[in-house]
């Protein structure tokens, strides 16, 4: 079990004493009850495709209100570029070296052929999950996931009084089943609600009235990318004001990964570790906290202990992010630390390939099958078009990253593999072709 130190957590419910009392029941002397959690990840949504990050396009114009109030975090990455990792980091504060889960539902041409099981690593069941942790401090807990890799047989359920798994129906069904428990959270307050958009991800639909055709097919295709990133934001807003998230509610908003858009050559996910598969948003609102910006690296990790940090609960051993609550009252250290990535892909037509990727300052550096390496320099070269490994001066730059990534994987608590399986029928087949699970 995770412990965390007695006397930090005191100072971190002192520290969140004023968070609170920001609420107009404390204002006028009324006890407080424990704020609801609202957690909100939007599949394949690349944070360069949002207005506060940026975008030339009013994408978000719901989660761009919200972002003026909250805390933005500019440079945050994912643990990985496919869903089913990057989301178990999210939930467990691990990177998926440690909590096992590396791929999901991907079907290769020979199990296609064969029709046959599917193994799939699931999240461990000795790993304390967010859900898990909030529903042992009093928490009913309630997911709608709207991807088929966030269920039960990959351990999300996890912790969750009521889940849900959907497939790709779309945003309005997400925020329909969360409107149907409206009354059941209300009366069991406080509530964590974990809501899993499928919006952007491919096939991109056109979403009117806000689709404009692009010139070409690629200018099209992220056309209507964008179209559905808005109407997440509009299903938002509507959830935001229908379940009264204005009050006593911390929400978060981030995503699993980004997409290729042929910036490397590609399309789609799950197939590198460059940025614009890496960076996402994160936004944290709450009608108490300042609006800020932290322009520290940051990882989806450290989503878990910030959710813990702000509601005062006892810090957890084990967890490889940290709580960006001390960043938010500006007084926290913003020193670079490292942060690490990791996909295991299959190579049509070729075997798996193996990558991992450390980020250190305005360093990256990327290993593939332990052989081919890659280093870049962000901050002077924020599309990673000029890779430096190899050039003069610069090894021992790739070298620290190198040692930062094998110190840390040393040294961190690592979690025995669960494992279950699924078969893969005709039906199923058919539904992972259409979200280009099939390779």
């Amino acid at each position: 079990m995770r412990r965390g130190n007695d006397r930090l957590q005191w100072l971190l419910v002192l520290a969140l004493l004023p968070v609170l009392c920001g609420q107009p029941a404390c204002r006028s002397g009324t006890p407080q009850a424990r704020p609801n959690v609202v957690l909100v990840v939007i599949d394949t949504l690349r944070m360069d495709h949002l207005p506060f990050y940026g975008y030339r396009l009013n994408t978000a114009p719901f989660l761009t209100d919200l972002a003026a109030q909250g805390v933005v975090c500019e440079s945050c990455y994912s643990t990985s570029s496919f869903t089913s990792p990057a989301t178990a980091s999210i939930l467990t504060s691990l990177y998926p070296f440690q909590h096992g889960v590396h791929k999901g539902l991907i079907v290769t041409l020979n199990q296609q052929a064969q029709n046959s099981s599917l193994r799939l690593n699931r999240i461990p069941q000795s790993v304390l999950t967010l859900s898990e942790w909030l529903r042992n401090s009093g928490y009913r807990t309630y997911a709608v996931a709207d991807n088929l890799n966030i269920c039960e047989a990959e351990g999300f359920t996890q912790g969750f009084d009521r889940f849900v798994t959907m497939n790709n129906l779309g945003a309005a069904q997400v925020t329909r089943q969360a409107r149907q428990w409206q009354k059941e959270m209300r009366a069991a307050a406080p509530y964590f609600l974990y809501l899993h958009y499928m919006d952007p991800h491919a096939p991109y639909l056109a979403c009117k009235p806000w689709y404009v055709s692009g010139s070409g097919e690629l200018q099209d295709a992220i056309a209507r990318y964008d179209s559905e990133i808005r109407s997440i934001d509009e299903q938002l807003r509507q959830l935001f004001s229908e379940l009264d998230w204005k009050e006593n509610t911390i929400l978060v908003v981030t995503a699993d990964h980004g997409e290729e858009f042929l910036e490397h050559g590609q399309t789609g996910h799950g197939k590198s570790l460059y940025n614009e598969v890496l960076r996402v948003p994160l936004l944290f609102w709450s009608r108490a906290l300042a609006p800020q910006r932290l322009p520290q690296e940051v990882s989806t990790v450290d989503i878990m202990p910030t959710i813990g940090a702000m509601l005062g609960m006892k810090a957890g051993e084990g967890f490889s992010g940290v709580s960006l609550w001390p960043f938010m009252r500006a007084d926290g250290q913003r020193s670079p630390r490292p942060l690490f990535a990791t996909l295991l892909t299959s190579i049509p037509g070729g075997p798996e390939a193996s990558l991992r990727a450390t980020i250190w300052g305005q360093w990256k550096y990327i290993v593939t099958d332990e052989q081919f390496r890659e280093l870049y320099d962000t901050r002077s070269h924020p599309r990673e078009r000029i890779n430096q490994s190899g050039h003069p001066g610069t090894e021992p730059v790739a070298d620290k990253l190198n040692g930062l990534f094998l110190a840390f994987k040393t040294r961190c608590p690592v979690f025995p593999q669960d494992l279950s399986q699924i078969k893969i029928d005709e039906k199923l087949l058919e539904e992972l072709k259409t979200l280009g699970y099939v390779r």
